[in-house]
């Protein structure tokens, strides 16, 4: 798939797909929706996400880019995290 001359990767049309079905959905559905960053439970939320980066940060990722295994763990699941944060405030928006 070529979007404006650029090599898109497939892995692209699951985000853009999302997306586009997000943007559809909020424009059919015009319901009062209240969404918040945190949740019901924002100690919690924050309790477990802050675990699992700790504990993976101690651990640490093997990788072949000869990277610290604690940095490269701390950097790979802070990404992770922010993609679940943005992709949860996209679906659970609607």
């Amino acid at each position: 798939m070529r979007l404006f001359a650029l090599k898109v990767p497939f892995d692209w049309n699951h985000g853009i797909g999302l997306l586009l079905a997000s943007i559809l959905a909020y424009r059919l559905f015009k319901t009062e929706r209240r969404t918040t960053l945190l949740g019901n439970r924002p100690l919690a939320g924050l309790l477990f996400s802050s675990v699992f980066l700790i504990a993976y940060t101690v651990v640490g990722f093997k990788n072949n880019i000869s990277l610290n295994p604690h940095l490269w763990a701390f950097i790979f699941c802070l990404s992770t995290l922010i993609y679940d944060l943005l992709e949860e405030s996209v679906c659970a928006g609607f």
